[in-house]
């Protein structure tokens, strides 16, 4: 299949799970987090609110809120296109629908640069075993993360996928803007694929 057919298919599937399913998957990779060093390490996490199957985030970003963890949502910039923006999110923080009717925190305050967030707890389609993900096909995150190609020395936001374990793929091809991964949390196991998430 090509990337085209790849993305539909997944798509089909994860939108296929139950509202049991996610939320096992979502309490499965909530447990894999909880055992790794991020949250002990780290502070300020970016993440997504779901849709279209994606792995469920309301339990997740609830529990890093508990954490007294900054928590930061993507906003499509209205400065810059088809980059993304990032806002402070808390339980009481009003969501408005943006162009693709997806929820995101209303704009008001002062929004954050990307390469201020330490870790970006992020949606895609599909993972293979080398870090290479297909996205929703936009490119935001790509456009919005390029900084951080080819700079593994310097503090930069790592770079974790949240998915269900049957949107892996066998082999996915990299372009040359593509953002990779440091790693990949699934229900089923925690994938590293640099050294960045290794220590």
């Amino acid at each position: 299949m090509n990337t085209r057919q790849t993305r539909t298919s997944i798509r089909q599937q994860r939108r296929s799970l139950s509202a049991n399913q996610q939320r096992s998957h979502q309490l499965s990779v909530l447990k894999h987090l909880k055992q790794s060093a991020l949250l002990k390490r780290h502070k300020r996490f970016a993440i997504y609110l779901h849709g279209d199957g994606e792995l469920h985030t309301d339990i997740i970003i609830k529990t890093l809120l508990k954490m007294k963890k900054q928590v930061f949502l993507p906003v499509l910039y209205p400065y810059a296109k088809n980059r993304l923006w990032f806002y402070p999110f808390k339980a009481d923080t009003p969501l408005v629908k943006n162009r693709f009717n997806i929820f995101e925190p209303a704009v008001s305050g002062k929004p954050i640069t990307p390469s201020y967030l330490d870790v970006v707890l992020m949606p895609l389609v599909g993972f293979d075993n080398k870090g290479n993900r297909i996205g929703m096909g936009g490119g935001f995150y790509d456009r919005s993360f390029s900084f951080t190609k080819g700079n593994r020395k310097t503090r930069v936001p790592m770079m974790i996928g949240l998915a269900h374990d049957l949107q892996q793929c066998t082999n996915i091809i990299h372009q040359p803007w593509d953002i990779t991964l440091d790693g990949v949390i699934t229900e089923k196991k925690v994938m590293k694929f640099t050294k960045a998430f290794s220590t």
